[in-house]
Order: C-alpha cells, then sequence, then structure tokens
C-alpha cells in the first residue's frame, strides 16, 4: 500500500507516525494513522525481535457483538494448519540457501553435505518449493520465511527482491552463481562467479574436509577460503583484512 500527498496531509496522527514497508522491502514510507473508526495494523514474523524485559500490556476487547446482524456473504470452510517443517530456519544463524543454479533435486544432498559441515541449515527460494524438490517452511522470501542469519550462502540464486526482502539483519552473504551479472552479486558481501557444481563445490567441499580433520586453528582463515578460486572472478562489496 502505498500513500500520495493527498492522503498524507489530511491524516490525523493518532497512533504516531510509522513506518510502511512495500514492495519487498524496497520502499519505505511514513504514515500517520488514524485510528478514530478502527484500524487493521499487522507485520510480518520475524521482523522485529521480541523484547523479553517488557511485561505484555494491553487487553483483547470482544466488540463484536456491537456490530449487530450482518448478511454474510462467505462461507467458512475449514481451518488449514500452516505446514510444520523439519526445521525452523528462522533460528539459524548461518544458512545454506539454494536456487535455479542447484539444477536438479538429487543435488540438494551436496548442499546439505556442505550445510552439516558448516554448521548451518539448508533453505532455498521459491522456485526448489514450486518443483516441490524442498518444503515451504524452508523457503526464503517475502512469501515464506523472513530470517535474521549472521551467514547467509546463496548458491545459484539470482536475488530477486522477493527473495531479498525475507533476508533481514545484514547478515555476511556470500553469493556463488555463473551469471555475473545477477542481482545479488549487488547486495553480496563475497560473490564468486561460477558453476556451483562444475567448478564451485569439489574445492570449497575439500577445503571444508581439510579443517574439519585439522584440530589446530587455522590462521587467516577468510584469505585461504578465497585463495581456492584464483582461478573465478570474484567480487568483494567490502574492504576486508585478512
Amino acid at each position: 500500500m502505498l500513500f500520495d500527498q493527498e492522503s498524507m496531509s489530511t491524516a490525523r496522527p493518532v497512533c504516531g507516525p510509522t513506518l510502511l514497508s512495500a514492495t519487498g522491502g524496497m520502499a519505505h514510507t511514513h504514515v500517520a494513522c488514524d485510528t478514530a473508526a478502527g484500524a487493521v495494523i499487522n507485520t510480518r514474523a520475524g521482523a522485529f525481535a521480541p523484547d523479553e524485559t517488557r511485561a505484555a500490556a494491553g487487553q483483547v476487547v470482544d466488540k463484536s457483538g456491537d456490530v449487530g446482524d450482518l448478511a454474510a456473504t462467505r462461507t467458512f470452510l475449514e481451518v488449514v494448519a500452516a505446514e510444520a517443517g523439519e526445521v525452523d530456519i528462522t533460528k539459524s544463524d548461518v544458512l545454506v540457501s539454494i536456487g535455479r543454479g542447484i539444477e536438479d533435486q538429487e543435488n540438494i544432498e551436496l548442499a546439505e553435505e556442505l550445510a552439516q559441515a558448516m554448521g548451518a541449515v539448508v533453505s532455498c527460494s521459491r522456485p526448489i518449493v514450486d518443483a516441490k524438490w524442498l518444503e515451504k517452511a524452508r523457503q526464503v522470501g517475502t512469501s515464506g520465511q523472513i530470517v535474521k542469519p549472521k551467514v547467509y550462502m546463496a548458491l545459484g540464486i539470482s536475488g530477486s527482491f522477493q527473495h531479498l526482502g525475507g533476508i533481514k539483519g545484514n547478515p555476511f552473504m556470500i553469493a556463488v552463481n555463473k551469471n555475473p551479472k545477477t542481482p545479488i552479486f549487488q547486495v553480496a558481501d563475497v560473490g564468486i562467479v561460477a558453476d556451483i557444481l562444475k567448478d564451485w563445490y569439489p574445492p570449497i567441499w575439500h577445503w571444508l574436509a581439510c579443517r574439519l580433520r585439522c584440530s589446530a586453528p587455522r590462521r587467516r582463515p577468510f584469505a585461504n577460503f578465497l585463495g581456492l578460486f584464483a582461478g573465478f572472478r570474484i567480487i568483494l562489496r567490502k574492504h576486508y583484512r585478512f
């Protein structure tokens, strides 16, 4: 919902200025709402962190009896419970997310092995759910789950605004895609131009396996990680000291 200048000038700030997000977080508008005649206000799950230090306030008042007799225009059919996934991706600090670039359902096993080695959880973009390769509970995006991980690895994901709208909290993002012009490289901290199945997965799995076998801590691990892809085009959005 977007408000024009006229509606903004006539609105009475009863509930104070409010930030309205639209188009998957790509646009934000400061609005004031008039609650004198009632209002419906909702927030997306995971958009705000709960404040555990404050006690719950307010009360629920049932005003349905004041409405009177209404002619029903809709018929209640049933309540469909939300699909319960095997894991809750909203609670994971590290996500390995897959998209069209995974190519085949059988290749999801590779992402699961990588996630297990990293202590991560596998998530996905909408095309993977549409293909019924993973359940809806693993989808990241405005039509899926809102996540706030510390590390987000996007494998074969183009980076549509619907998908990026589901990622909050400014995580460290690593993107791998064979298309150098894909939008996700505009927001990723590290972008690697490579085919995830043919070029990228073999060396990264070898690197992780070596680190898991080595009990002594490695110095400059991120620099060693980037050194694996000396033959690839690497895009750094920020400057890091390795």
